[in-house]
C-alpha cells in the first residue's frame, strides 16, 4: 500500500489564494511562504510552482481577489437610490471591508507587491475606485475626480486608523453609529458643489 498523498485537487490555484488568505489574516503577510501555504493545502512543496513562481505573485493574487471582494460589497452598498444615502453606505461598506479583514486590506494598498507588475491587481484597484468615482458626475461637476479621490482618501483614512485601533479611545469603532457619524458630514460636504 502506497504511504504517498495523491494530488487530488480540482483547483489547486484557488486552493493556494484561500489558504494564503487565511494565512494573512490570522499570522500577518510575513508568515506567508509558499512552502508553508502548499503544506497546509496538503500538496507536495514544488506544486505552487505550477501556478505561482514567486510569494509576491500569490501576494498580488490575494489582493487582486481582495480587490474584487471590495468592489462588491461597495456595489451591494451604493443601492439607495438617494445618491447622498448610496455614497454613506457605500462608505460604511468600505469601512466595514477593511475592519472585518485587517491585514488583506494592509496587503492590498501595502507596499509588498510591485503592483505594475501585476496588471490584473492594478485592474481590480481600478475598477474598485471606479465604483466611488461613479458618484461623482463630471458632466455637472467640474470637481468630480477630486471629490471622488477626497471621499476614498477619506474613508481610506478612517479604515486605517480604525484597523490600528487608533479611534478607540474616542468612539466605538465597531462599524455602527459612531462611524457614521463621523462619516455623515463629511460625505455631505463631499458631495455638496
Amino acid at each position: 500500500m502506497s504511504t504517498s498523498k495523491p494530488f487530488h485537487h480540482g483547483d489547486l490555484r484557488k486552493e493556494l489564494v484561500s489558504v494564503a488568505r487565511e494565512v494573512i489574516e490570522t499570522d500577518g503577510i510575513d508568515a506567508l511562504s509558499l512552502r508553508g501555504v502548499a503544506r497546509q493545502a496538503g500538496v507536495s512543496t514544488a506544486a505552487p510552482y505550477r501556478h505561482f513562481d514567486s510569494k509576491e505573485k500569490l501576494l498580488a493574487e490575494v489582493a487582486r481577489q481582495g480587490f474584487e471582494d471590495l468592489h462588491d460589497a461597495l456595489d451591494r452598498g451604493g443601492q439607495s437610490p438617494d445618491p447622498f444615502q448610496s455614497l454613506l453606505d457605500q462608505s460604511m461598506a468600505y469601512l466595514g471591508f477593511a475592519m472585518a479583514n485587517p491585514r488583506l486590506y494592509r496587503l492590498m494598498f501595502a507596499s509588498h507587491i510591485d503592483k505594475t507588475k501585476h496588471p490584473d491587481l492594478m485592474e481590480a484597484g481600478e475598477r474598485t475606485f471606479a465604483v466611488l468615482q461613479a458618484r461623482f458626475d463630471p458632466a455637472t461637476d467640474p470637481h468630480a475626480a477630486a471629490r471622488a479621490i477626497g471621499c476614498w482618501g477619506l474613508v481610506h483614512g478612517l479604515a486605517s486608523l480604525a484597523i490600528d485601533n487608533q479611534l478607540d479611545a474616542h468612539v466605538q469603532t465597531d462599524g455602527g453609529p459612531h462611524m457614521r457619524a463621523i462619516l455623515e458630514p463629511l460625505v455631505r460636504a463631499l458631495m455638496a458643489h
